[in-house]
């Protein structure tokens, strides 16, 4: 994560990453000591795609308030 405003996220600069298939996911936030694991099988394309991992990371740090 280098900008978490323009990527209309929450978290820190400097957190980091890796998605897979099915909407599996996971990240760490090195600033807040924080990882999350998210692993699942859904699997969505095209138009019905959901953005899942980024609503994730903001129930993740909204739980943080």
């Amino acid at each position: 994560m280098t900008d978490p405003v323009g990527a209309g996220s929450f978290g820190n600069k400097g957190e980091y990453g890796w998605s897979g298939a099915a909407n599996t996911h996971f990240f760490v936030d090195p600033v807040e000591g924080v990882t999350a694991v998210f692993r699942t099988q859904v699997v969505t394309w095209g138009r019905h795609r959901t953005p899942i991992r980024r609503r994730l990371r903001n129930l993740v740090y909204q739980t943080m308030t």
